[in-house]
């Protein structure tokens, strides 16, 4: 009996929990900014209030082997993560995206891929006051 419960809820932590929507296929520049749109099956896990989502950028060849953090959010619900292109990242076209929440631990499914040139990037972003005490680049 015990098995069959930790079989259980093994398999619903496994859950597709987050999915990421369609990312803009750029191209993206260096320092660029860059949003993964995502759904979080509520049905699934119910996530902490703590949890941290994190956004990781793949290698030009969409593998995550050596995957680089770009950005992070914290908090239970969000329709999107921010990142930004690191300076120095090779121009390619099969780059991905992946989201991971802390809490509980679940991984998202690759994203399409898209485009990171050498070109300096455009960081996008709202030129009015933080409404967020939590974080600068949060509005509204």
């Amino acid at each position: 009996m015990v098995v069959f419960w930790v079989l259980v809820c093994a398999q619903i932590l496994n859950a597709q929990t987050i999915a990421i929507r369609t990312v803009d296929a750029g191209p993206y520049g260096q320092g660029s900014s860059i949003t993964a749109p995502i759904t979080v099956d509520e049905t699934a896990v119910q996530l902490s209030p703590n949890n941290r989502f994190d956004l990781y950028l793949s290698d030009a060849n969409g593998n995550f082997a050596g995957a680089t953090l770009i950005g992070s959010y914290v908090g239970h619900f969000t329709g999107f993560v921010n990142g930004f292109i690191p300076g120095g990242t090779p121009a390619g076209t099969g780059y991905r995206l992946r989201v991971q929440s802390t809490s509980p631990a679940a991984i998202s499914a690759v994203s399409n891929p898209f485009t990171v040139t050498l070109n300096t990037g455009v960081d996008a972003k709202a030129s009015s006051s933080s409404t967020s005490s939590s974080s600068a680049e949060v509005f509204g």
